[in-house]
């Protein structure tokens, strides 16, 4: 409903400022008719009409400002304290000025009699100015809503609408002056000197729109090579400790001295040997989906997805990278593990990419048991989309914890294989359920694996099930388990408190997210289903037969308030050392040379969105405001957030320890964090096309420094 409304809101604004243009040019070419009376007549009474009809797209605004502040002041904020006062004070000036002027001119008698006396008139400032100003406030309203939505605290998108409307009144002034001057020594006789002001006029302002937009364009190229710590010009008076972070921001500065550290130094053990060995080689193929279809597609050792690894908490992992012909070369991050910083896998930031022929080691010790993937970062927007990811397990070393409790029926797979345990054996079947779009053609063909179609499993009646639900896509995916009740057990690898039976709710996933399921298989069939793909999914039966309907159209499950509480270190009542807001919003714009739609945290994209700076200890807060057309999941590297809000309501349920924060459209959600991982990271939107357009901001701890530079002329592509 939100981005109905946004988008309702958009299309308003752009009728109000083509309604009051036809209007202003209706006024301003009044006085051109009153050689002819008829004339007069008849070009005021049409001026009436699109006064009314510009009336009601000015209450239309009114009404989707309010539809917008349904899901809170700040999503109708920027309308109310920018764009309607304008709009409303000029409306006004119209209604008591310019349409009594109209009315006049409608009731002019029917006789040809001459020039009507008084013509002089129709060029008043009271009367001529109000439509034309209302244009351009009309103008504004759209640029405000599509071009560049206006952030906290609006000091100056304020001075800019007020601005630009005072200079607009004072040079109409003048030209009005000068015609009315002109008027009243003699009307002129011909048309031509008049439209070929206009037309000069016409074209003046569009060689000056012109200019603007190449300017525009070229400042938006980003430099061939660039430290991906350059955040932009603002950062340089901003560069002590704490500077930047968004809008809103508060922080306690401190006067403690810091070493400078390079993220090469911060690495996995180096000298022990591995507990876990695994080899990742990334090659091209084609990839068959079940439906017969082939995806021309990148894959880890020819699988798709890629190998599920597998390791216990704490056990030192070496995975080999090897790019055998990915040209854009290759990197692995390990998404949700939080590693040491050098480990991350950020081309530009913690290593180069891994060119072809090429190979590169990775050892760390996973922190936390949990359900995890791992993908390309380098061009990740396409790299990921065509399969160069899979899911990796870490179970707890200790079986008794609840986070991921290990399946001695399903021991660890080194050969990426991941069946269900035969329907006879006692053990959990453990499933994963990879949701991935894979690119056939010029369509995206959506499938769990490369099953695209619905399969159908046997599992005995009794058997414990765990699902291990993941969405690879970078938009959000909703998911139906129809036919029996079950237990969220984890979000994003992180136990789920007191997880108590639901049924037929949707679980609904951000790109990156995870989520455990776990029920017992009952006597009849079970199905898993996408909900955007009803005819495709998992079915499971006892006899691996059978059909079962998914349901599709059921409530949300809303993971603030599932579970029961628990201890936390801190909660929404806390004093944090840091506090930041950013407003998640579309405009349009360039980014590195291009026009589009941009998606921006705090009306900018990288590199000018100042990053988080934080020293080691510190505890941050983030709210995010989604004001946008798409929902957002920003996924901070290397550390777990845990959820404060949602829409102004705290959790009330199990602490939600989250990685990728999946932010719908129309709400806001506040996280808190522990500074406790020295790094460089990258916090971005896991809508990985969002984030190769620039919705990228980093988390930075003072003196840290990288070695590694970005760009085209570079190896490094970071996304």
């Amino acid at each position: 409903m939100y981005e109905m409304g946004l988008n309702l809101d958009i299309v308003v604004s752009a009728l109000l400022a083509i309604v009051w243009t036809l209007v202003a040019v209706a006024v301003t070419g009044l006085v051109h008719a009153t050689r002819r009376p008829r004339r007069l007549r008849r070009r005021s009474r049409s001026g009436l009409a699109l006064v009314a009809l510009g009336t009601l797209v000015v209450l239309a605004k009114l009404g989707t400002t309010a539809a917008l502040g349904s899901a809170g002041w700040e999503y109708m904020a920027d309308r109310v304290l920018v764009v309607l006062p304008p709009v409303l004070l000029i409306l006004v000036a119209v209604l008591r000025s310019t349409v009594p002027a109209l009315r006049r001119g409608a009731r002019t008698p029917r006789a040809d009699s001459g020039p009507i006396p008084g013509h002089v008139g129709y060029l008043r400032p009271a009367v001529v100015l109000p439509p034309s100003l209302l244009a351009v406030a009309g103008l504004l309203a759209f640029w405000a809503s599509f071009v560049a939505p206006p952030v906290p605290p609006y000091s100056g998108e304020l001075l800019v609408v007020w601005g630009v409307l005072a200079l607009w009144a004072m040079v109409h002034a003048l030209l009005l002056a000068r015609r009315s001057s002109a008027w009243a020594a003699a009307p002129p006789a011909r048309a031509w000197p008049r439209r070929l002001r206009t037309t000069s006029a016409v074209a003046t302002a569009i060689a000056l729109f012109a200019g603007v937009v190449v300017v525009a364009q070229s400042s938006s190229v980003l430099p061939g090579s660039y430290s991906m710590l350059d955040h932009g010009e603002e950062m340089a008076a901003g560069a002590g400790h704490h500077a930047g972070g968004g809008h809103g921001a508060v922080a306690v500065a401190s006067a403690r001295p810091q070493r400078q550290i390079s993220v090469t130094e911060l690495t996995g053990p180096r000298d022990e040997p591995p507990d876990v060995r695994y080899t990742l080689t990334a090659s091209r193929t084609r990839v068959p989906l079940a439906s017969g279809e082939v995806s021309e597609a990148w894959t880890f050792n020819g699988q798709a997805p890629g190998p599920l690894l597998r390791a216990t908490q704490g056990e030192l992992v070496e995975v080999t990278v090897v790019n055998q012909d990915i040209e854009a070369g290759i990197t692995v991050h390990w998404h949700g593990i939080d590693v040491p910083n050098a480990e991350d896998g950020v081309p530009g930031m913690t290593q180069n990419a891994v060119a072809p022929g090429q190979s590169h080691v990775y050892r760390f010790r996973p922190p936390d048991a949990g359900t995890f993937w791992y993908h390309s970062h380098q061009v990740s927007s396409e790299q990921v989309e065509r399969g160069l990811f899979g899911m990796f397990i870490i179970d707890p070393a200790d079986p008794a914890d609840p986070a991921d409790p290990a399946d001695p029926a399903d021991p660890a797979d080194p050969a990426g294989t991941a069946e269900p345990a035969d329907p006879g054996d006692p053990g959990v079947v453990d499933i994963p359920v990879i949701q991935h779009s894979w690119p056939v053609g010029d369509r995206a063909v959506r499938a769990f694996g490369v099953d695209d179609r619905l399969t159908r499993t046997a599992v005995a009646p009794g058997t414990p099930v765990r699902l291990r639900l993941l969405n690879t896509d970078s938009a959000a995916r909703s998911f139906a388990v129809t036919g029996t009740p079950f237990r969220v057990t984890a979000i994003d690898g992180t136990a789920v408190n007191g997880p108590s039976e639901i049924r037929d709710q949707l679980l609904y996933l951000g790109g990156g997210a995870r989520h455990l399921v776990e029920f017992t298989m009952p006597d009849g069939p079970v199905r898993i289903t996408e909900t955007q793909r009803p005819d495709a999914g998992m079915l499971l039966s006892p006899d691996g037969t059978g059909e079962l309907e998914p349901r599709i159209d059921t409530p949300e499950f809303d993971l603030s308030s599932y579970g029961e509480p628990a201890p936390t270190p801190f909660g929404p009542d806390s004093d944090f050392t840091q506090s930041h807001t950013y407003y998640l919003d579309n405009r349009l714009g360039f980014f590195d040379g291009s026009l589009g739609l941009l998606w921006t945290m705090n009306g900018d994209v990288f590199p000018h969105i100042p990053p988080i700076t934080v020293r080691e200890g510190d505890t941050v807060r983030v709210r995010f405001v989604n004001r946008s057309h798409q929902e957002h999941p920003m996924h901070l590297h290397g550390h777990h957030a845990l959820l404060l809000s949602r829409n102004g309501e705290p959790v009330t349920g199990s602490p939600v320890w989250l990685d990728t924060v999946t932010v719908p459209q129309g709400e806001d959600w506040v996280i808190g964090f522990v500074a406790d991982n020295p790094g460089l990271w990258m916090d971005h939107c896991h809508n990985l096309d969002h984030a190769a357009i620039g919705m990228v901001m980093h988390l930075t701890y003072e003196g840290v420094t990288t070695p590694y530079m970005a760009g085209e002329d570079t190896p490094n592509q970071p996304e």
